[in-house]
């Protein structure tokens, strides 16, 4: 996790330095709801007891919940006849939490809950104008970072740091379309369809009960965290 902020701040580079000087400045917030695709889940189990690694389990198809979803975009942008292209740094908030428990033989241990994902990243936009609409699209780098709530147990089964929030960073990507309509000179509405993943997994720390070996530290990977977020919102471009 040492590396965050300096990849934080490569995005803020990005967002800055992305487009001359010479165009258009911008500024976006939005909020709308984002959509959870099923996850693949891997899941190692640590006993302190033992000081062995006990099982692993491997669940498919896992239900994650919707949730809502917000974030603002700043940036700037290159204006022709007939289409238009920029680039902008944006920041993503939005949570991402799995909806089952462990399937029978684990059925007493609840399934980790995941945590609240912000998702800082660059965006690269291409648009076509028409007469009041502008209709765009684009991609663009994500590093999202998890942030959760675990507990530990130590090796006589005592807990030891209770409700210690916990912080997963991965890299990944951004594609979006969407429309916008040109209210005035400066002020715009817009509707925006965006989906990431992820190029590298997510690993999350959990700790859970079982009625025959104790307490267990562990850590569950998330594939791909998949989300599609419909949004709209407001624009303000100078």
């Amino acid at each position: 996790m040492k590396s965050a902020p300096r990849v934080l701040c490569l995005f803020l580079s990005v967002g800055v330095f992305a487009v001359p000087a010479c165009a258009d400045g911008f500024i976006d917030v939005f909020g709308g709801n984002a959509i959870l695709s099923q996850e693949n889940v891997n899941e190692s189990a640590f006993s302190d007891k033992s000081n062995t690694q006990q099982a692993t389990q491997y669940l498919d198809n896992v239900k994650m919940f919707n949730s809502p979803t917000g974030g603002f975009r700043i940036g700037g942008m290159h204006k022709w006849d007939h289409f238009s292209l920029g680039g902008a740094f944006v920041l993503e908030d939005y949570s991402a939490k799995a909806g089952v428990s462990y399937p029978a033989g684990w059925a007493e241990q609840k399934y980790p809950q995941g945590g609240d994902v912000l998702q800082p990243g660059g965006d690269l936009i291409l648009g076509i104008p028409l007469r009041f609409f502008r209709l765009y699209g684009g991609a663009g780098l994500t590093a999202p970072m998890m942030f959760y709530d675990y507990t530990s147990y130590n090796a006589q089964s005592n807990t030891i740091n209770p409700n210690t929030t916990g912080v997963s960073m991965a890299l990944g990507y951004n594609l979006f379309m969407g429309a916008r309509w040109l209210i005035s000179d400066h002020f715009n509405m817009f509707i925006e369809d965006r989906f990431s993943s992820l190029f590298t997994p997510m690993v999350i720390k959990n700790s859970f009960y079982d009625a025959a070996n104790g307490f267990y530290n562990a850590s569950f990977t998330l594939d791909n965290l998949d989300a599609n977020r419909i949004v709209v919102g407001l624009g303000y471009a100078w």
